[in-house]
């Protein structure tokens, strides 16, 4: 009896070791998994990363497919706008420099010498005559030869071009000469061959800002000083004054005499067919 207790004892034992390392076994493989696991959804969550980061680029690059596309779009709409135009041009052999301008003639006020819209520049066919009231969309200035157009978009949404008197691009004005780094930003400088007289400011600007240093004194200006350049937002002019050269802000200069300060393409065109008729 003694020994079947005994022989007893010992299975259980037996059982006891074998269920305590078929445990052992079990746990260790459960780690292994669990470790595998863990590494698996690492490599998932960088291969999620890496398409993230693709899509961005692909999302990047698209845009700006897109935004190219747009632009060549604009491009080629000009382009067949004006491909009568320039097919003139060859025929007469005239120069044909394009300037890109929107604005709007106004002529609700206007009631005489009103202009005629014709059906190409150097042509003599009139396809309509500006009426009062009537708003005449501006969509580019045409340096054809010697004389100059503008490009409009008439009320019944046709294209035609009004004869213009005064060219303010003449001698390459208000073209593009040059960048600025000022406060931090990048600006566009224009030419702008001109002159001023008659107006106070304290003192001549190296950049065209406030915070700028002072180049020299410059106080009440009564003789006419003579412009070079422009910032493309018509904010600040660079005059010669005496020896030096400088930025003066372009609300505190004066002409001497009526009409606007400024003669910026779009002021020199409303000006002449619309404002002054109201002097």
């Amino acid at each position: 009896m003694k020994k079947c207790t005994i022989l007893s004892a010992v299975c259980m034992l037996i059982i006891l070791v074998g269920c305590t390392k078929d445990k052992e076994n079990l746990a260790e493989e459960m780690k292994n998994q669990v470790e595998e696991l863990q590494a698996k959804n690492a490599e998932l969550i960088k291969e999620k990363e890496e398409l993230e980061l693709n899509n961005k680029n692909l999302s990047e690059k698209s845009e700006s497919y897109e935004n190219h596309i747009q632009e060549l779009s604009v491009r080629n709409a000009e382009l067949e706008e004006n491909l009568e135009l320039y097919s003139t041009g060859i025929e007469t052999e005239a120069k044909i420099i394009v300037h890109k301008l929107e604005t709007v003639l106004n002529f609700e006020e206007v009631t005489s010498d009103l202009p005629e819209i014709y059906k190409f520049p150097l042509n003599d066919e009139v396809i309509y005559t500006a009426q009062t009231n009537d708003k005449i969309n501006v969509k580019s200035f045409i340096e054809y030869g010697t004389e100059s157009y503008i490009r409009v978009i008439l009320p019944d949404n046709t294209t035609g071009y009004i004869k213009c008197k005064f060219n303010p691009y003449i001698n390459d004005n208000f073209t593009p000469i040059g960048k600025l780094t000022v406060d931090d930003k990048q600006i566009t400088i224009l030419k702008m061959d001109d002159s001023f007289c008659d107006f106070d400011y304290p003192n001549l600007k190296e950049l065209p800002s406030e915070t700028s240093e002072n180049v020299c004194e410059l106080g009440f200006v009564s003789s006419c000083v003579k412009s070079i350049a422009i910032t493309a937002d018509y904010n600040w002019v660079k005059i010669q004054f005496n020896e030096h050269e400088g930025w003066v802000p372009a609300k505190e200069l004066s002409r001497g005499k009526g009409g606007p300060v400024i003669m910026d393409p779009a002021t020199s065109v409303v000006w002449e067919f619309v404002n002054c008729h109201f002097i």
